[in-house]
């Protein structure tokens, strides 16, 4: 436990400092991309506070949930908008800011060219890793549309989640909540 307690700390700091070598050599023993700093961070909000565009990008690409808030509440976007009022970090937000607005989109059932050009923003940074994010987070708020374009952009159905679930899994998880849910309210109305 002491040793996992080190890692993750030795992670964060080489986020910090722009050590992308030894993030991406870390990334690929561990997958401690859901692990928070002592200081109650996770790695993508310690890429954004420091504005480490290229560990952002290794992280994102290994699965790193976009949409997840650290220990006071804020998102890894929030994290950079506060410091960047204090400093220049536009190259960590014009990173992150397609991916709130693809998560609002996804979250809104939205079905139209809006949600193809901002996914195309990762395909064209070759950031499938992401995609992969966007793909369970669409299957999550069984949105087909999403679902059928994150595929066709190349999202990942191996890639697991947090919960160690690939897509077809996660699927089979909301599909039988959705069951369980439906069969609640049947009884209900009966």
């Amino acid at each position: 436990a002491f040793h996992f307690f080190v890692l993750v700390e030795e992670f964060h700091r080489a986020i910090k400092k722009g050590k992308h070598e030894k993030v991406a050599d870390i990334l690929k023993k561990e997958p401690t991309i859901i692990y928070c700093s002592v200081e109650g961070q996770l790695p993508l909000h310690t890429a954004a506070a420091h504005d480490q565009v290229e560990a952002a990008e290794l992280l994102l690409n290994a699965g790193a949930p976009i949409a997840a808030k650290n220990f006071f509440g804020l998102t890894a976007v929030e994290v950079a908008q506060k410091v960047t009022q204090k400093r220049s970090h536009q190259g960590i937000i014009d990173l992150l800011i397609p991916a709130t607005r693809i998560l609002s989109l996804i979250e809104s059932q939205e079905s139209s060219s809006i949600l193809l050009r901002e996914i195309s923003f990762y395909t064209k940074k070759n950031l499938h890793g992401c995609l992969t994010a966007f793909l369970h987070f669409a299957i999550e708020k069984t949105h087909p549309y999403a679902v059928k374009a994150l595929l066709e952009k190349g999202a990942s159905t191996i890639l697991q989640d947090s919960y160690d679930r690939n897509a077809l899994q996660l699927a089979q998880d909301v599909y039988r909540a959705v069951q369980v849910r439906e069969g609640a309210t049947k009884k209900c109305s009966d």
